[in-house]
């Protein structure tokens, strides 16, 4: 039968590789984003690129938003009171 300080190091290992895997999801992440970046940066891709691609759809204004980095509800705030 497991020890309690078995099991502790059993957790704590764990919770560490845990730990290392979201670290590399997120720096995985953060440099497809930006690859990303730069790419539409130099021109390099269109959102309209690939026949695939060619009909917008519901969520390109939330991928540009992500892209871009804008916030579009302060966005949308903005508009609200320019329009009052």
């Amino acid at each position: 039968m497991p020890t309690t300080e078995n099991l502790a190091t059993n957790i704590a290992t764990l919770a560490s590789t845990a730990v290392e895997k979201v670290k590399e999801v997120g720096s995985k992440i953060a440099e497809s984003a930006a690859n990303v970046t730069k790419a539409i940066e130099e021109g390099d891709i269109e959102p309209y690129d690939s026949p695939a691609s060619l009909e917008p759809g519901d969520m390109d204004p939330i991928a540009m938003a992500v892209h871009s980095g804008l916030d579009q509800k302060a966005d949308a705030t903005k508009e609200d009171k320019d329009n009052k």
